[in-house]
This record gives structure tokens, C-alpha cells and sequence, in this order.
């Protein structure tokens, strides 16, 4: 069924006189255009992660954050039978990349954000393990399954011993990162699921959910605004970020965390789409240099704090 038919059938909306795939984001994501009203149609596959935004939303909605709302069927249903979701549309900019300015906002936005989070109830098994990037979120999968896939794939010498260098290093640092206080984050923070308006970030979108340290949803973010565009990878640009974040503690308390949650989550990145052409067969990892480039360089500052003695382990 087509997706005009889908929101014909399903809600009562004004007549549609536009439907047209969204510039950003995935290729699943439709605005929709009606007489009075304009929507954000979404694909999902994923009915945990949309029952997790439906309390997300209710509850940061009473602390005055600006909310995508879920809108309901005629069935009072958040989801219709063909995994179609229909949201409020935010009138607003989206970006492909920051300006110095605009992620300077985003990350403080961030920061309240993730303050807003802590009060949302939420526990680990309400998120199903469905697919490989599910299971690469596990750091028991990371230190003890992924390296048995990594026995199989023709990915070089070099690529193999970051990736087993930086295994070790979070198995040795289990302690540490198991202690660190967890609680909801959006762990998809590129720069298209940030909603501007005049320089200032006024929401969030396309919430993907997960249970792990606030810090870890700014690694996401450093990740694809400042790692994935970045010839060249500064240690210093990369304190910036956390300093920026973390203004009013101490700049030691969390660093050392703050260095291990990076690199997991450049180690994610690269296990992630690694299992999938593990599972299909595929051997060309060409696509995946950046993803390599990001992790090796990640590694060498790490060992270069290390050897200047700003971490102790």
C-alpha cells in the first residue's frame, strides 16, 4: 500500500497535497504536506525504540523541551500495521555539518538534554537485540565474541592489530566502564537529527535509544561532526569538545572515561557494518577506510596520553 493510502486510511488528517522524501536522513523518512498541518512520516522497523521516544516525548515535553510528537492513529495505535509512524514536524534548519558555532550549541544542548534524560524511566531489556549493531553494543560481545569474526576477515595486518589493540584496552578497563553510571541517551547525534534556528538548537530528532554514560552520546556526536570529517585528528580539538561538555566539573574527573567511551564507540562503528558483510559474504572493505583512519588515530592519542602520564591505569 502506498503511503498516501497508509495516512488516508489510518488518520485524521486535512487533505494531503504533498508527499516527498526528506533531504537528510535515511532514505525511509517522508514530510508530508496537508491542507492545515505538516507531518514527518517514518518508516520503523524498530516498534522498541518507538515505544521508548513515546515516553521520552511525554515527559521531556513537561520540562519544556521541544518535542517531536508521536501522532496517534484513529486506533489510538503509535504505530500503524505497516510500521508507518507519524510525527509533528519541528519548523526548523537541518544541517549535514556544523559550523564551530552551531556544534558549540548542539553540545550544550546536549548537556541539558542528557540531564532531562535521567529522569525518564528506563532499564536495558526494554530494547530488543535484533541485528549486529544491536549485539555490537554489548561490550561482553565486543571483547569476547567479535574477535572471532575478526579471525576471517581480509582487512590487513594493521587494521586487525588496532582493532585487538583497542579490545584489550577495554577489557582491561571493564572496572571502570561497568561503574560508570548508565542511563537513556540518543545515541545518533549527526549533525542532520539536530533542529537549528538562528544558530540555536531548539530540538532533537529521530531518537535512537540506548542505555549506556551520558558521555557516550557526546562520543556519537564527536564521532560524525568532528572524527568523520577531519583529515586530521587533534587531541586537543577532541579535549575542546569534552571541556565544552564538561564546564562545570573538574576537567580530570571524567576524562579518563571520557578517552575509553571513545574509543568504543569508533570500535562500534567499525564492528557494526563488519559482522554485516562478515554474515553477507561481501570482501570489499574499501568503503570502511575512514572508519579505520578514525580508530587508528583514536589509538595513537590514546597511547600518547598515556605516555605523557595525563592517564593512569
Amino acid at each position: 500500500m502506498e503511503l498516501y493510502e497508509i495516512i488516508k486510511s489510518n488518520y485524521d488528517t486535512e487533505p494531503i497535497i504533498k508527499i516527498e522524501k526528506t533531504k537528510n536522513g535515511s532514505g525511509n523518512t517522508y514530510f508530508i504536506e496537508t491542507i492545515g498541518e505538516k507531518y514527518i512520516a517514518k518508516v520503523n522497523e524498530r516498534m522498541d525504540f518507538v515505544y521508548v521516544y513515546d515516553k521520552v516525548q511525554n515527559i521531556l515535553k513537561q520540562m519544556d523541551f521541544l518535542q517531536s510528537s508521536i501522532i496517534k492513529s484513529n486506533n489510538g495505535e503509535i504505530m500503524t500495521s505497516e510500521g508507518i509512524v507519524l510525527y509533528q514536524f519541528i519548523d526548523g534548519e537541518n544541517y549535514t555539518t556544523l559550523s564551530k558555532n552551531q556544534s558549540k550549541n548542539a553540545i550544550k544542548y546536549i548537556r541539558e538534554y542528557n540531564k532531562a534524560l535521567r529522569l525518564v524511566p528506563f532499564n536495558n531489556e526494554e530494547l530488543e537485540i535484533k541485528n549486529h549493531w544491536d549485539k555490537a553494543k554489548s561490550m561482553y560481545f565486543i571483547i569476547n565474541d567479535f574477535p572471532n569474526y575478526l579471525n576471517d576477515l581480509e582487512i590487513g595486518i594493521e587494521n586487525k592489530k588496532n582493532i585487538y589493540d583497542v579490545i584489550s584496552i577495554l577489557s582491561n578497563s571493564m572496572t571502570k566502564i561497568n561503574e560508570a553510571k548508565k542511563q537513556l541517551i540518543h545515541s545518533d547525534l549527526g549533525a542532520d537529527n539536530f533542529v537549528f534556528k538562528d544558530e540555536k538548537v531548539i530540538s532533537v530528532i529521530d531518537f535512537t535509544p540506548e542505555y549506556n554514560h551520558e558521555l557516550y552520546s557526546l562520543c556519537q556526536f564527536i564521532y560524525w561532526n568532528y572524527l568523520w570529517n577531519a583529515e586530521n585528528i587533534n587531541i586537543e580539538a577532541i579535549d575542546n569538545y569534552f571541556r565544552l561538555y564538561n564546564s562545570d566539573n573538574n576537567f580530570n574527573t571524567e576524562k579518563e572515561l571520557f578517552n575509553l567511551l571513545l574509543l568504543n564507540s569508533a570500535l562500534y562503528r567499525l564492528a557494526g557494518p563488519l559482522i554485516d558483510s562478515f554474515n553477507r559474504s561481501i570482501k570489499d572493505y574499501s568503503r570502511f577506510k575512514k572508519r579505520f583512519f578514525i580508530l587508528s588515530e583514536l589509538l595513537r592519542n590514546y597511547k600518547y596520553s598515556l605516555r605523557m602520564g595525563e592517564m593512569q591505569w
